[in-house]
């Protein structure tokens, strides 16, 4: 289907249907202090910060495909929290 060009711009983006009704920012409050340190740097770096991989894992002294590894399971658990039935 593709983009579909438009007048307007919505006013929120388009999350899709398994983030539907879901308050991010109440997720992210509960969820990013169970994180283990290393998980939560990873994330805030990554995508807070908005750093890429490479200056993530030079700036903590790590391998890119530790910040790789640490984002993706940092992710699942933010996923598996915000996704109603979802907890593991």
């Amino acid at each position: 289907m593709g983009e579909q060009p438009t007048a307007q711009l919505p006013d929120v983006a388009d999350t899709g249907d398994a983030l539907a009704g879901v308050d991010l920012r109440d997720v992210l409050a509960r969820v990013l202090p169970a994180l283990p340190p290393a998980q939560r740097t990873v994330l805030v770096l990554r995508f807070y910060e908005d750093l890429s991989v490479e200056q993530t894992a030079q700036l903590l002294g790590c391998s890119a495909g530790t910040v790789k590894s640490q984002t993706s399971k940092a992710l699942e658990k933010l996923q598996a929290a915000a996704v109603p039935g979802g907890n593991r």
